[in-house]
């Protein structure tokens, strides 16, 4: 489809559930075909916005600073600096002080109000054009798909006298041919933060998976420095890096 002002091939696509959980269009942009700035791209992202509100959002190699500059011409931000670490999984020491392993059906209500509760760092978080509620429901939303069972492969959960501290997410997929397994979310309820219940979450899911997946992996962002200590103490390394950027339209005009 073919929009008047440009010949190319439409680079964004639709994300419907963000778009549910932040109240107006949401559409992500193609990792391909991004770096010419000859200002097609806020032609098409007008095009989509019409006269209302949307969101756009990218991911590019933080080598790509062409590619990150013709965004930011387009009116898109630079939000977060995404971080993949990956581990071939070495053996973990045990949990320690928190009971972890699949969660049950009696803590199901629990683990989406962690997640809506435990997030600083996230890209939505950290956006302030977003407001902190709207941010804090993606986490939950994020969390009941797995509780309900239509996202991820697996849901961990670690608890103390009988409470749950905080919750891991995992989901496989392959990555160029080899079965992956990645920590989706990792969430700790801020009365356990720095206990040792992210640690013990994080051992589980390396013990749980080794045999099974060539590759772990997690994403984290740079600005989450616990964060990043914690996977590397788990035997976790960086291997990618990657600009995560966005842009808001409202009533028809970019937001600067």
């Amino acid at each position: 489809m073919a929009r008047s002002g440009f010949s190319t091939a439409p680079r964004f696509s639709p994300d419907p559930w963000l778009a549910e959980s932040l109240g107006r269009p949401a559409f992500r942009l193609a990792s391909e075909g991004v770096g010419r700035r000859d200002g097609t791209l806020a032609v098409e992202m007008a095009g989509l916005a019409g006269s209302g509100d949307a969101f756009f959002y990218a991911k590019l190699p933080t080598s790509d600073v062409q590619e990150c500059i013709a965004l930011a011409d387009a009116g898109f931000a630079v939000i977060d600096t995404a971080i993949t670490l990956s581990s071939s999984g070495g053996t973990q020491t045990a949990a320690g002080d928190y009971d972890v392993g699949i969660a049950s059906h009696d803590q199901y209500e629990a683990i989406p109000k962690i997640a809506e509760t435990c997030f600083r760092l996230s890209r939505f978080h950290l956006d302030p054009k977003i407001p902190m509620s709207a941010a804090n429901s993606i986490k939950r939303r994020w969390l009941e798909s797995y509780v309900q069972g239509t996202r991820g492969s697996a849901l961990y959960t670690a608890a103390r006298d009988g409470q749950v501290a905080g919750f891991l997410a995992a989901i496989e997929y392959s990555v160029t041919g080899r079965p992956t397994a990645v920590i989706d979310l990792l969430g700790v309820a801020e009365e356990h933060q720095r206990r040792g219940a992210g640690a013990a979450l994080v051992r589980h899911f390396v013990n749980d998976w080794r045999g099974r997946a060539s590759e772990l992996r997690v994403g984290t962002q740079a600005a989450n420095i616990r964060s990043l200590r914690l996977y590397e103490n788990s035997g976790f390394r960086i291997v990618e890096s990657n600009y995560v950027l966005h842009a808001h339209y409202r009533h028809g005009e970019i937001l600067r």
